[in-house]
């Protein structure tokens, strides 16, 4: 072999162990680059997914918020309206109590009451009181039970109030107290088209 030959030889060598150690070089830098890019696209996933979240929770919280605020704003406005409704219905109530007291069913109540308020104080002293707007059936009230009454100084819209003091028990059978009881338990019946009010004692 020449001199030429030799050196043609030791330079397609040294070329080939240069061109594998540069392949082999460019392969680890680009398993690196490559690592580092599957790294850098996992934190950018990951932050993305991190911000999605925290925008769908604040999107959830502020949609909760605003259905909290409709809800109670649904609520407060449908208060007021069965309040407005419940003003009108006792209203009526009230405007049919003042035509009944003017009747003779209305009499014959005041009399039974009185006679049970009599029957129930037995020996008793008991005090009775009519309405003010009942004091001109007074006399006749007292024929028809043999009952003293007392005008009571306060109306109380009808019926009867007695007080045996004895034994400290007071028997109120006024519409004012029955109108109030019905008034604090009366409620709405939703999706039927009727209200359900206190059955009377």
């Amino acid at each position: 072999m020449t001199k030429d030959e030799k050196l043609q030889s030791f330079y397609e060598s040294a070329t080939a162990e240069a061109a594998k150690q540069a392949e082999a070089m460019l392969a680890e830098h680009k398993a690196a680059l490559e690592t580092m890019f599957e790294e850098h696209k996992a934190d950018i996933i990951r932050r993305a997914e991190l911000q999605i979240q925290i925008a769908t929770d604040k999107l959830k919280k502020n949609a909760n918020k605003e259905l909290s605020k409709a809800e109670l704003d649904i609520k407060r406005e449908l208060g007021e309206e069965q309040e407005r409704l419940k003003d009108s219905l006792f209203a009526e109530v009230q405007d049919r109590l003042s035509v009944y007291m003017n009747s003779q069913e209305y009499q014959k109540l005041l009399t039974d009451q009185i006679k049970a308020s009599l029957e129930f104080a037995k020996s008793d002293s008991i005090i009775i009181y009519i309405d003010p707007a009942d004091a001109p059936k007074k006399q006749e009230l007292e024929a028809l039970t043999g009952a003293s009454l007392t005008i009571s100084e306060y109306s109380f819209s009808g019926g009867i109030r007695a007080v045996i003091p004895g034994r400290k028990i007071l028997i109120d059978n006024s519409f004012q107290t029955k109108l109030e009881k019905a008034r604090r338990e009366f409620t709405f019946r939703f999706g039927k088209e009727e209200a359900s009010c206190l059955k009377q004692d």
